[in-house]
């Protein structure tokens, strides 16, 4: 069961979408039977039942879309049920969870990765879930912030090592890739770039306008004189950035204000 936000594989920024589509692809490399209930296109080597037509990546962040998903998505459980389709569901997204005694009664088992941090809000929806939802975590760091939450496992999130290639030589700077959030710490980042003495690239999504925010007050204020941008470049501005609807990124040459 994957979130309504990003086709899988994702074209771009859907770090979740990606995981799913790498375990999809190995499970059914290994032996096993995988139907992927989602949004958007038919990407990966499992069976695939659409919940809507299209990604919604313009809904992320928005309450409405997720809870709306999760009752078309237990249709269509109820549908792979009823042809004898599925043994069990692992639930991927933010509201699917809330299916699962309903799943309980088909005689469906149901465990949901859990993909963030477990902070007090989520904390409190997991602990009221309580034993009707396994939980698994994406690390063991994760699990000791709420060990009193129904995990039964950490399954790091893997990669395909053919789309990481190893290179040998590095270049002389220090990336940060991923959403602009304080969690995700690119804050954190530039100042250890900056104590390293080395010039970073910071790229990443800044859609959201928390993430607008966040990179206004906490990141900006680190980074050199800015030029905004929509991808990372390709070559070596001496400049930070400010955030664009698609992305942000930043390469500060010299002793780097910006972070690792």
């Amino acid at each position: 069961m994957a979130p309504p936000y990003f086709d899988i594989p994702p074209a771009g920024y859907g770090g979740i979408e990606a995981v799913l589509a790498d375990l999809s692809n190995a499970l059914v490399a290994a032996g096993h039977r995988v139907t992927l209930v989602a949004a958007g296109r038919d990407g990966t080597r499992a069976d695939f039942r659409p919940v809507l037509p299209a990604a919604v990546p313009e809904r992320l962040g928005e309450p409405g879309p997720e809870i709306i998903y999760a009752a078309q998505a237990r249709r269509v459980v109820e549908q792979l049920a009823a042809e004898d389709a599925i043994d069990l569901v692992h639930d991927h997204t933010f509201a699917g969870p809330l299916n699962a005694p309903a799943y309980a009664k088909l005689g469906l088992p149901t465990v949901a990765t859990v993909h963030g941090p477990v902070n007090s809000e989520l904390r409190d929806y997991y602990r009221a879930l309580g034993a009707d939802l396994p939980l698994i975590a994406i690390s063991n760091r994760q699990r000791a912030l709420a060990p009193e939450l129904h995990w039964i496992d950490t399954v790091h999130n893997g990669l395909d090592p053919a789309d990481w290639p190893f290179q040998l030589m590095k270049g002389d700077y220090a990336l940060f890739l991923g959403r602009f959030s304080p969690d995700k710490g690119a804050h954190t980042a530039v100042t250890a770039a900056h104590e390293a003495g080395l010039p970073i690239i910071l790229a990443g999504k800044c859609n959201e306008p928390p993430e607008r925010r966040y990179f206004a007050e906490q990141v900006e204020p680190l980074l050199g004189p800015g030029t905004a941008c929509s991808a990372p470049p390709t070559r070596r501005p001496s400049a930070s950035c400010s955030p664009t609807p698609a992305a942000c990124c930043s390469r500060c040459s010299g002793r780097s204000r910006s972070a690792w």
